[in-house]
């Protein structure tokens, strides 16, 4: 009789955590490659000039939100859009940046168990930054990047679920805007469901 409750309670459990999804929403904060680039181009700067000086004030983190649709059990595609603010001084005037970023990931996944997932993907995309480095001498310019630029980055990360719907996730990626990333995952399902769902080709907890 213990068994049979033991084994009732767990199948209820696993019913209750059992989802289909085929759409995720991703919202995360972190650190960029721009915020070290950046810093770095400062201080260049400042080591070589006597008579002009960049003071960086603060960084905020890079804000990014992402939405995800499923394709199969391997594979899906994103589309990201973030930003982050610079705020700097250049003798004793407002010199900050504003990067915007945006790109499109075609992602694979490599391993998905009861909730948790790791993935790789490739991201294609364009920066595009507002600030008055253009108002200073060409000497000057060289030492930051231009205002639009292309982009091709790797990322690899994992989400894992903490119940039907929510999940946290990191992220770590190279030669892209974002380096660092951290937030949450919010996955559903968009149109009608598929009576067999695994067949469909859409996860199942």
């Amino acid at each position: 009789m213990k068994k049979i409750l033991f084994l009732s309670i767990l199948l209820f459990s696993m019913s209750t955590f059992a989802q289909i999804h085929n759409r995720t929403f991703k919202f995360n904060i972190g650190l960029s490659h721009e915020q070290f680039d950046l810093k770095k181009g400062y201080q260049s700067f400042n080591d070589t000039s006597l008579t002009n000086h960049f003071d960086h004030k603060f960084t905020l983190p890079a804000f990014s939100f992402s939405e995800d649709f499923t394709l199969n059990q391997l594979f899906s595609v994103s589309g990201t859009l973030g930003y982050q603010l610079f705020k700097t001084d250049y003798n004793n005037a407002n010199y900050g940046t504003h990067l915007f970023f945006g790109s499109i990931n075609p992602q694979l996944s490599l391993f998905y168990r009861a909730g948790f997932e790791i993935y790789i993907k490739l991201k294609i995309g364009m920066i595009y930054r507002i600030s008055k480095y253009s108002e200073l001498s060409d000497q000057t310019q060289r030492f930051f990047p231009e205002n639009y630029n292309l982009f091709t980055g790797v990322t690899g990360g994992f989400n894992f679920f903490m119940n039907d719907n929510w999940g946290i996730n990191l992220e770590l990626s190279l030669w892209s805007p974002e380096f660092i990333n951290f937030g949450l995952t919010y996955r559903f399902f968009k149109g009608e469901k598929p009576t067999l769902a695994e067949q469909e080709g859409y996860y199942v907890d």
